[in-house]
């Protein structure tokens, strides 16, 4: 990425860096496991053998509410027959038709699996026993236009656990900040072909790394989760949030079609033929991959658009793809932050000394994230180690 741009400067009228699609969990940390769960039954005064009429009355107390709120709004529920609908794309059509600019755009029902809890006999033991199990039950999908952040949507697990999955998208709160910059720019999808001014604009996409992430997420759990609060009223049940999966995509912009065409081969042969082991792990932060045991794929698929280059290893990826026919994306997708490191103190000693530790789920660590996404996509040094792996900070002008 550091030799393209300037070879092909000519051609090239902008780049952009930044969140593309982000999903977050919420989990109240003291319900997410067997002895926990035990516990909150034990406080209420609730016995082993009234647990499902527990869960069922509070599994009815969370889907009415939300189903309450739906009907104030005028909006539709509709249960899903099947968990393969693309629920996005429908619910994007209710939209369109609808015409909804802002709000709520609908509530989808459907059942699929999950991870909760379940009575177990045990007969050796003679006594219940709370335990985890894979099940399924309904997972209410809630789809609505936020003023800040633009479209968005949340799963929620309608059984305990009651965990929740916010998803967003970065592009889309840019492009209502430059809505509000009175900035002009054209849109395909969640990518800009064109941008009136593309420096301002990765100022104004750099100020999202100063999102209060919990207050945000928090935000969205009231609307999608509206009877939280009197379903563990006096108990102190907050959602702990975590990034689950993130997706930091470097948009290069080119002024024609043809003009990217024209090297397109040229990189997808050199990421298949040229690249190896040793230069996928470099790209996903670790220089050093002979103690690495598990698998590293390289592999390219089709796309409608074009032809995807895509390197996968830790759980963590990076590709590559032509978007919208102008548009080089390279994509960085990091599922698995324990590949790597951020510089924070310790969680037992919030004031004590910082050193390079092993790199969080929760979204203290989500400026890390940003940092490491984006120096695989395009930095490295004349060591061929990756800037994502160095003992220092990469600067991305954001205190």
């Amino acid at each position: 990425m550091n030799a393209l741009v300037p070879k092909n400067s000519a051609h090239v009228i902008g780049e952009l860096s930044g969140w593309d699609r982000l999903v977050f969990r919420g989990t109240m940390r003291m319900l997410a496991y067997a002895g926990g769960m035990a516990a909150y039954l034990s406080r209420i005064g609730t016995l082993l053998k009234d647990f499902g009429d527990h869960a069922q009355a509070m599994t009815e107390q969370l889907i009415e509410a939300s189903r309450q709120r739906a009907e104030a709004a005028g909006r539709p529920v509709t249960y899903l027959p099947s968990s393969k609908i693309r629920k996005d794309e429908y619910a994007r059509q209710i939209a369109c038709q609808d015409g909804i600019t802002e709000g709520l755009i609908c509530v989808l029902e459907c059942v699929e699996p999950c991870r909760s809890f379940e009575i177990y006999r045990n007969r050796e033991k003679k006594l219940l026993e709370l335990v985890s199990r894979d099940r399924k039950c309904k997972f209410l999908y809630h789809y609505w236009i936020d003023r800040r952040f633009g479209f968005m949507s949340a799963r929620v697990q309608t059984w305990f656990p009651f965990s929740l999955q916010v998803c967003m998208n970065g592009r889309e709160w840019l492009s209502r900040r430059m809505d509000e910059r009175g900035m002009a720019y054209r849109r395909y999808d969640n990518s800009f072909p064109w941008i009136e001014d593309f420096p301002k604009a990765q100022t104004m996409f750099d100020a999202l790394h100063k999102t209060d992430w919990p207050k945000a997420l928090q935000a969205a759990a009231r609307q999608v989760h509206p009877a939280h609060s009197r379903m563990f009223r006096g108990l102190g049940f907050d959602y702990y949030w975590s990034a689950f999966q993130t997706e930091w995509a470097t948009d290069t912009v080119f002024d024609s079609p043809q003009a990217l065409a024209a090297i397109y081969p040229q990189l997808v042969r050199g990421a298949i033929a040229t690249f190896d082991s040793r230069s996928v792990m470099r790209f996903l932060g670790h220089p050093f991959y002979e103690n690495h045991e598990g698998e590293i794929v390289s592999d390219y698929c089709s796309r409608p658009e074009g032809v995807c280059v895509k390197h996968r290893a830790m759980g963590n990826s990076i590709k590559v793809y032509d978007k919208g026919g102008s548009i080089l994306r390279i994509e960085t997708t990091i599922n698995n932050p324990a590949a790597y490191r951020s510089y924070r103190c310790s969680e037992a000693e919030p004031d004590g000394e910082k050193q390079w530790r092993t790199m969080r789920r929760g979204v203290a660590d989500m400026y890390r994230r940003a940092e490491v996404s984006q120096a695989a996509n395009v930095e490295s040094d004349s060591d061929n180690r990756c800037v994502c792996d160095r003992g220092n900070r990469w600067d991305m002008g954001v205190s």
